[in-house]
């Protein structure tokens, strides 16, 4: 009863906080991820909708604290955050958004092996998701395009080369799902 008490709270003042910043919320970002990922953290084990609505929120707002925290370069957090979301992801697609967020700032850190890590594995998540939108296709693209910038453009912030072998078929794949020009 009280950890539903707990997670009631913290939705609560994550709602409050979203109406009481209104289009400033990005400012408030971080707080809103804490408060909606607290809520769905202790509301988990239980089967609800409304448990269902604060994983989503919850993933959404992580995603996009890892983005602000990458453009202030609070590298660490932004990987947590990033962390954070994977945990909270409810489907491949999430995962791979999670993963990209991991791989960004893994990038910046300069961590060639951590940022080949998360964006491959994004990519053979969008690639068994399959999504044919214009949308799917331009994603699954970049996230095979990331994969395939450390190892050939900076593989010396690379502990483990990694071969042609490997980075090809990446690059075969974010080529083909462009097709022909057609993406947006």
């Amino acid at each position: 009863r009280g950890m539903r008490r707990s997670a009631l709270a913290h939705a609560t003042v994550a709602l409050w906080i979203e109406q009481v910043t209104g289009e400033r919320q990005v400012e408030w970002v971080e707080l809103l991820a804490h408060h909606y990922e607290e809520a769905y953290r202790l509301q988990q084990e239980r089967d609800s909708p409304s448990t269902s609505a604060l994983r989503a929120r919850a993933h959404e707002c992580l995603i996009a604290a890892s983005g602000d925290a990458l453009k202030r370069f609070a590298l660490q957090r932004a990987h947590h955050f990033g962390e954070l979301a994977f945990d909270a992801a409810a489907d491949d697609v999430e995962r791979a958004l999670a993963l990209e967020a991991m791989g960004h700032a893994a990038a910046e850190q300069a961590d060639g092996d951590e940022a080949w890590r998360c964006f491959t594995q994004a990519a053979d998540l969008r690639i068994a998701v399959a999504d044919p939108s214009p949308q799917g296709r331009y994603a699954l693209a970049l996230a095979c395009a990331r994969a395939c910038e450390h190892p050939t453009r900076w593989p010396g912030i690379m502990n483990v080369r990694r071969t042609e072998a490997e980075v090809r078929p990446y690059l075969e794949t974010g080529m083909a799902s462009i097709g022909d020009g057609e993406i947006g």
